[in-house]
């Protein structure tokens, strides 16, 4: 199967980072992952969407694994 060449490109740069750069830039990626599913936590919990409770603990579980 044949890649688009900018797929494939961006393919190349993610496995030249070594794994103390990986390890460099993880941290901040993660800091900044953690705001957009907040306020997904959040949007469940609004009344008007109706969302079972079960449902809303368990995406806040997620947080307990990572």
């Amino acid at each position: 199967m044949m890649m688009p060449p900018a797929f494939q490109e961006l393919l190349d740069a993610a496995n030249s980072v070594s794994k103390d750069d990986a390890e460099i830039i993880a941290g901040p990626f993660f800091g900044a992952s953690l705001f957009p599913y907040i306020a997904f936590l959040y949007w469940l919990n609004v009344k008007e969407n109706e969302t079972p409770k079960g449902v809303t603990v368990g995406f806040a579980t997620c947080l307990l694994f990572v």
